[in-house]
This record gives structure tokens, C-alpha cells and sequence, in this order.
């Protein structure tokens, strides 16, 4: 073999071997596909059956139970649909919907926040989801609390009341984990199913008092952060905050004045409260950071390079633990799809979870047809009225999940 010929076949052994070591390098790595965009067609999905959606979401604006919408589906990793609907505020500033709308997620806060922060402390080892909430929170264990478990907070099956109005006795945060301690249960925990406001309170301040940080603090550098949810956060500001969708007139609040339209304000008053940040409520964010969140879900909890749970804890956290009849059955921190009363609808997979927020948003998960449907609304807009629009959601998933053909 000549020289010239020899040096050839060691460059070409050497590239090959340096393309082998880049790709076992690479492959070793945790990453997850990140979403794209695709026509419907080509996820197996039939347009002409998705194009139904326009029919329903008209109907929603027509006959007035919510001014806008932002409506946000995706299969296999592609976005197939992403559309913005009616008006993002009709007073006093009318202004179009569009599709990067930040929406006061309301209680999808316990999903996205406090339920994923609670389960990154799991898996470091913080805690045993069947220890006593009271080891955390030790003045909680008064009035025979003293055996509710982390697990039950999580699963709604605390005993605790669904909600009070803390504003009748409390002034601040501190105000309201002491309330909620002195208070008695309704019912024995594990005994029955009773959806509380108070249980992801409480678990916001066991991840306060575990780790150090407060609930904002920590989605923000272990979730948002990693994520890429950039436009995600509690207590919105500038340009960010006028960018969301309009809620209701301020009335008896001690942050804005009263007959203030609530623009990037946390509707809930106990939010409020509590300084916008609470385990259950206060946390803003639009479609995108949301499809985000919704894909590392079924990437296994990777999205890109960034893990922020294990493949084992999502399936831990979407399995039933606890279940009414066929009517509720709730995971940790997720509501999982039943036969009644799921606002999933009928179609969806057996296997499918996700939650929904009072001022009219929503997500849900299938993993078994890897599709995620986000639909953001602000129905309380402009006088706090909510039109119950459940059905119509339902009927909504049905046609997404009905345009799945292959």
C-alpha cells in the first residue's frame, strides 16, 4: 500500500472513530424531542375533522360564556394546532386575543407548580409521601390532623375543608397556614374524596419549610428555568403583564384599588392574599410555555437536555390513588380520566390526566396517543360571572381526540 493510500485509510479510520465517540457522547445523554409544528395529516391526525374546533369555540364566544379563547393541541411532539379566539379584554381596553395571551392559570398552579415541585423533593429524598404533614408543619397536627399524610394532600383525600375566604381573618401568608392548622378536619383522612384549596396551601408551605425557597423561587430555578418557560411566573410584570388576558374589577382588595379591571393580578383573593403566590392558585402563563410543560410529561420528564422528573415519578404521579365509584379518580396532584363528571371527555385514553382552572382554563394529557390539548379561556371576564362551559370542553376534546386516525 503506498504511503498516499496508508494516510488515507487512517484519516478515514480516525473520522469514523471520532463520529462514533460524538454519537455515543451525545446518546448517553438525557434529551427529549422538542415540539415542533406539523400539519395534521402528518401526525396521523384528520384535518377536516379538527377544522369542527372553529364550529365550537364560536359557539363559546356566540353565546357568551367566556370573551376569548387560546386553544393549543399537538401530537407526536409537533403543535397542530394553535389558534387564538375573540377578545383577550372587551373593557375598559378592548383588545384582540392572540395567541401568546398570558392567562391566570388558577388551579392549574397545583399541577404545574406545587405538585411537580413536591415530587422533584420526593425524588431527592426529602420525604416519604406517606409521612405525616404535621413532621413538616408541626402546630398542623392540632385538632386531630395529626395523621394526614403528604399523599393525601396531593390526592384530595386530606379531610380538610374545600376552601374558606381567609380575608374575614387573616392579613398575610403567615396569616393562613395558621388558620388552615387550626382547623378541623371535615372528615377522616383516606376516608373520603373532597377537592381543598387548603391541601396545596399546606404543600406549598412543606416545600417552603423542606427546601428553603419559596414556591416561586423553586418552579422558577427547578421547572420554568430548565424548561425555557420564560413567559411562566407568579406575580407577572411590565410588558408581561399587560400582555394578559383581563379577569375581573378589583372589590375589597388590599393590592389594587377597587373597580380596577385585573389585568396580570391574580384573581383568586386568597392568592391575593398570601402575596400571589400560593400552592393553589397565582401562577400566569401562556399556551406555549404550557405545551412546554405538557411535552416533558410525554417525553418521560425530559424536554431537550433538561430532566426535571424521572419517567418512574410521572407514572407515579398519574397512577390512581384514590378513586370514588367511577365518578373521581385523582393521581397525585392530577385528576385522571373517569366515566362522569371529567371534563376529558369521552374518547381520550383510560390513561389521560390533567386539570382545569377556575377562570376557564384546562389541560389534558394522553400519553397512550401521546397528544396534550391546552384550551385557555377567561371566563370570568368582565364582571366575574362564570359561565360554566365544562361540556362544551368536553365536546371539544371529543372532536380532538376523534380527529386521531392513525
Amino acid at each position: 500500500m503506498s504511503n498516499d493510500k496508508g494516510n488515507l485509510l487512517r484519516y478515514l479510520i480516525f473520522g469514523v472513530a471520532v463520529v462514533a465517540i460524538l454519537l455515543t457522547t451525545l446518546g448517553a445523554g438525557e434529551a427529549g424531542p422538542l415540539l415542533s409544528t406539523a400539519r395534521p395529516e402528518e401526525v396521523g391526525m384528520d384535518p377536516e375533522r379538527l377544522a369542527r374546533l372553529d364550529g365550537l369555540v364560536d359557539e363559546l364566544l356566540d353565546t357568551g360564556r367566556m370573551p376569548g379563547v387560546v386553544l393549543l393541541v399537538a401530537r407526536h411532539g409537533n403543535i397542530v394546532w394553535r389558534e387564538a379566539y375573540g377578545m383577550a379584554e372587551i373593557e375598559p381596553n378592548p383588545r384582540p386575543m392572540k395567541v401568546n395571551t398570558l392567562f391566570d392559570l388558577a388551579s392549574l398552579t397545583k399541577v404545574v407548580a406545587t405538585s411537580t415541585a413536591m415530587m422533584i423533593l420526593l425524588e431527592r429524598g426529602e420525604f416519604r409521601l406517606d409521612q405525616p404533614v404535621a413532621y413538616f408543619i408541626p402546630n398542623f397536627g392540632e385538632k386531630g390532623k395529626g395523621d394526614i399524610t403528604l399523599r393525601q394532600l396531593l390526592s384530595h383525600s386530606s379531610g380538610l375543608p374545600a376552601w374558606l375566604d381567609f380575608s374575614k381573618s387573616c392579613s398575610d401568608y403567615d396569616d393562613v397556614i395558621a388558620e388552615i392548622c387550626s382547623l378541623e378536619p371535615k372528615y377522616s383522612p383516606g376516608v373520603r374524596y373532597l377537592y381543598s384549596d387548603l391541601n396545596m396551601i399546606l404543600l406549598a408551605e412543606v416545600v417552603r419549610r423542606v427546601d428553603g425557597r419559596s414556591l416561586d423561587v423553586f418552579c422558577e430555578e427547578e421547572i420554568f428555568q430548565p424548561l425555557g418557560m420564560n413567559e411562566t411566573t407568579f406575580n407577572p410584570g411590565g410588558s408581561l403583564a399587560l400582555r394578559a388576558a383581563a379577569t375581573t374589577r378589583a372589590e375589597k382588595r388590599s393590592d389594587l384599588p377597587d373597580g380596577t379591571m385585573m389585568v396580570g393580578s391574580v384573581h383568586d383573593g386568597n392568592a391575593a392574599l398570601m402575596g400571589g403566590v400560593a400552592g393553589h392558585a397565582g401562577l400566569f402563563s401562556t399556551a406555549d410555555d404550557l405545551a412546554v410543560f405538557a411535552q416533558s410529561f410525554l417525553n418521560g420528564g425530559v424536554y431537550g437536555d433538561e430532566r426535571i422528573l424521572s419517567p418512574l415519578t410521572i407514572a407515579e404521579m398519574t397512577a390512581e390513588q384514590f378513586r370514588v365509584n367511577s365518578s373521581v379518580r385523582r393521581g397525585l396532584g392530577w385528576d385522571l380520566h373517569s366515566d362522569e363528571f371529567c371534563t376529558s371527555g369521552d374518547l381520550v385514553s383510560s390513561a389521560s390526566f390533567g386539570h382545569t382552572g377556575f377562570t376557564g382554563t384546562s389541560l389534558w394529557i394522553d400519553p397512550e396517543n401521546d397528544l396534550f390539548v391546552i384550551l385557555l379561556a377567561h371566563r370570568v371576564h368582565p364582571d366575574g360571572r362564570s359561565s360554566a362551559f365544562n361540556e362544551v370542553r368536553s365536546r371539544i376534546h371529543n372532536v380532538i381526540a376523534a380527529s386521531v386516525v392513525e
